[in-house]
């Protein structure tokens, strides 16, 4: 919590912030109505509530990449802080689709995924004492090219050996949940699939940023369609 009050405080004094438009007011509506959901949901069944004690928060920040793009993204801290960028919101273009990433960063949050990504980056800091202690660090710390890509040889296998794939699996489950929390608030769950063909589309030569560690987009929009039937019973409207 410490750390996304002084994330704020940073996007107050860069005016940055965006608050009381109904662009803000729809991303902290649609996040409370989907968080509320979850509560039903689990009081209704009788089951312990993974997130019972979550402060959630929800914030739209209007910030601009080094080359002057808007920042196409939305991410979530432990705890239920969540974040939202205007970017997004035209390939979002809808609340249904808003619910879609909202749904997404909900799930990472329960999941406490990033929770998850802090402990496996302490495990990668702890290898590479080890590693830069023997005689691979040599290797590794040289820097390479191949094609137009380069790069320093360990950043390189850390984060496609290790991190996106762990970052994959990751998303493909908050897919699935963020699909179901939809769901549970009434939002209509064939939004997904289009969000996505939606990212694809608006690529332009670059990624969006909320694509960055995720499964292939074209996959993606298939497993929405194939997990329809399976969510509507497993997470019915509260």
């Amino acid at each position: 919590e410490i750390e996304y009050n002084k994330f704020i405080e940073m996007a107050k004094s860069k005016k940055i912030l965006i608050e009381n438009t109904s662009e803000s007011r729809s991303i902290k509506e649609i996040g409370k109505h989907i968080s509320n959901s979850i509560n039903k949901h689990y009081n209704k069944n009788s089951e312990t509530n993974p997130v019972a004690g979550f402060n959630w928060e929800f914030a739209l920040i209007d910030a601009k990449d080094r080359e002057g793009n808007l920042v196409k993204n939305a991410w979530c801290m432990p705890g239920g802080k969540i974040a939202f960028y205007t970017g997004i919101l035209p390939i979002c273009k809808n609340d249904d689709g808003i619910a879609a990433v909202m749904g997404h960063e909900i799930a990472h949050a329960f999941a406490r995924h990033t929770v998850e990504k802090l402990t496996q980056a302490s495990m990668i800091q702890m290898a590479t004492i080890g590693i830069s202690r023997s005689r691979y660090a040599e290797l590794l710390n040289k820097s390479f090219r191949v094609g137009n890509v380069g790069g320093n040889v360990y950043n390189s296998v850390v984060k496609y050996g290790i991190f996106l794939p762990f970052s994959r699996k990751m998303e493909s489950e908050a897919d699935y949940l963020g699909m179901g929390f939809m769901n549970l608030a009434g939002f209509n769950i064939k939004e997904p699939a289009r969000l996505w063909q939606r990212m694809m589309a608006d690529q332009e030569g670059r990624m969006p940023e909320f694509m960055g560690s995720h499964p292939s987009p074209d996959n993606r929009s298939k497993k929405f369609l194939e997990w329809e039937s399976e969510i509507v019973d497993k997470f019915p409207q509260v």
